[in-house]
């Protein structure tokens, strides 16, 4: 009768110290993933779908306990919410007028099976040269790098993706 109580005991304790951890959110997603797509464009507009998905673990152990008696599990109703940032930032090209600049910063909600979708729309100006190039001169193009990041939840914490880079095409001045 004494085990029952301990086995008990612990899973209420795992519980208790798993509310606190949820409330704190100090569970590390397993990956946040990203891709963009295009991922080369040659004319306006300008617009670019980033898309990814969160993976997490499935349960909770509290540090330094294995036992699966005292591990919570983890669904995904719990650790499928919360926002996703992205920041598009502009290539170092010389002959870019916004180069190495923030152009865009916006937010993305979490789907309930951990994905997310951001469609975004950049204006032309963006990428618009400072002197004129011809067609297939060095520079014509520009990188341009999206940072995702995941902004954590009661049971994530926040996490950043790879950042993805992507190629546009500038315009004449």
């Amino acid at each position: 009768m004494r085990k029952p109580a301990v086995v008990l005991m612990g899973l209420l304790a795992a519980m208790l110290c798993f509310g606190a951890v949820a409330s704190a959110g100090i569970i590390n997603p397993t990956k946040v993933g990203a891709s963009v797509s295009p991922r080369h464009i040659k004319k306006a507009p300008y617009t670019f779908t980033t898309s990814g998905k969160i993976t997490f673990p499935t349960s909770y152990c509290p540090p330094g306990n294995s036992n699966p008696a005292y591990c919570v599990p983890i669904t995904a109703a719990e650790a499928c919410t919360g926002k996703v940032s992205l920041k598009i930032v502009l290539g170092k090209d010389p002959i870019l007028a916004d180069a190495k600049k923030t152009i865009k910063k916006t937010t993305g909600k979490v789907s309930s099976k951990c994905t997310y979708s951001i469609k975004t729309k950049l204006p032309k100006k963006d990428f618009k040269a400072t002197s004129t190039y011809t067609p297939h001169q060095k520079g014509a193009y520009v990188h341009v790098a999206m940072v995702v990041k995941f902004l954590g939840n009661t049971v994530l914490n926040p996490a950043s993706a790879h950042t993805q880079t992507v190629i546009a095409k500038l315009t004449q001045p």
